[in-house]
């Protein structure tokens, strides 16, 4: 299976509105430009197959995000839908419920090591230095060859 996007892990309130406008609560798990999966207390019975409406509630206080999808996977109480395609003004409410949601990006620093300036400096200019000292080696080597040529050629003089 290859992924056309990544998947980006969350837990973001929402509802699946069934085909009988059934709405229940659920709690988006990730989210893909392709795809939810979903967490759906009591849903009953076997979803896959069947159009579905997910609403994602907007962090902004200006509604919902609404968009379609398939449910393609049913596993206990978690589901995966797979998105239909969006109109521009869809994909701009999904993306600003989900990808742009704040709560989302509050911690991604926090796993991110330390910068350290002097240390990349210092590994720079290691590298910088190896490969200076293989270029004088191959410049030496290349040397020490035309003078044993020339030496060569003197001697068979």
């Amino acid at each position: 299976q290859v992924r056309r996007s990544h998947r980006i892990e969350t837990r973001l309130p929402a509802k699946v509105r069934l085909t009988d406008d059934t709405a229940l609560d659920a709690t988006v798990l990730d989210f893909s430009s392709g795809g939810i999966r979903l967490q759906v207390a009591n849903l009953l019975g076997d979803v896959r197959g069947a159009p579905l409406a997910i609403e994602i509630e907007r962090a902004d206080s200006r509604g919902v995000a609404i968009v379609q999808g398939r449910c393609v996977v049913k596993s206990g109480d978690e589901i995966r839908i797979a998105l239909d395609p969006m109109d521009f003004a869809t994909e701009r409410r999904y993306v600003e419920a989900t990808f742009a949601h704040p709560d989302l990006w509050r911690d991604w620093h926090d796993a991110m090591p330390p910068d350290r300036p002097l240390r990349s400096l210092a590994e720079v200019l290691s590298f910088g230095m190896a490969g200076y000292a293989r270029v004088g080696l191959l410049v030496r080597d290349s040397l020490a060859r035309r003078l044993r040529a020339g030496a060569v050629a003197m001697r068979a003089r």
